[in-house]
């Protein structure tokens, strides 16, 4: 724990503190146990019978003084995996800590292979028009034979505009026809009709809409 300096001694404290740690519990000793509790941890270190070489984790600068305020900390659920615990006090590690060692053992869970379904080949399907559902290529070709039909109504009358024969507007796939009578806007629309048709291509009559606009005064 670093220079929290916590020394939880070598009393029994339920399923936490084991009987093989090294010294007496202090005041922040009492508050590390507490913190295991809350959090379902046991304190590795103590639960191992070792030499008192091997428990003490802490070493004065006078040589005189040896406390264990270093552990190993594992949840209550792995418990069992943690197999010896000890302090390596030979280690050379320009500390005055010496390193705790721990041995895992760890199991491995087995996982099994998902059974494969069997998948339909879509290749096998004969595509003989259009494209497959979420092909890249659906927006451009609706483009462009969208182009390939409007461009058959250029020499149809529309609207007059600047000088300008103007008789659809397009924006994505909705487009608008647009003539100044009755009988231009039915040419534009018959002939809009016979060009998709060439083209494998059908309005949707559902969703197509007539709007007359009348100027006023």
């Amino acid at each position: 724990m670093g220079d929290f300096n916590a020394k939880v001694g070598n009393e029994r404290v339920d399923n936490i503190v084991g009987p093989h740690g090294l010294g007496s519990r202090n005041e922040r000793g009492e508050m590390l146990v507490e913190w295991a509790q809350t959090n379902n941890m046991i304190i590795g270190n103590t639960w191992f019978k070792q030499p008192l070489r091997r428990l003490w984790t802490w070493l004065s600068p006078d040589d005189h003084t040896r406390n264990q305020i270093n552990y190993i900390l594992v949840n209550k659920r792995f418990r069992n995996s943690l197999l010896v615990s000890k302090t390596l006090p030979r280690a050379d590690c320009y500390s005055d800590h010496v390193p705790v060692m721990g041995r895992f053992r760890a199991k491995m869970r087995t996982l099994k292979k998902p059974t494969l379904r069997e998948q339909l080949d879509v290749s096998l399907l004969q595509i003989r028009r259009g494209v497959r559902q979420g092909c890249v290529l659906s927006p451009d070709l609706f483009s462009i034979y969208s182009e390939i039909i409007m461009r058959s109504l250029e020499c149809l009358n529309g609207i007059k505009i600047g000088g300008n024969n103007i008789n659809n507007l397009r924006y994505a796939d909705d487009i608008v026809q647009l003539a100044e009578t009755e009988e231009d806007l039915q040419s534009l629309l018959n002939t809009a009709i016979a060009e998709s048709e060439r083209k494998d291509l059908s309005i949707n009559n559902t969703k197509t809409k007539t709007l007359v606009v009348i100027k006023k005064g």
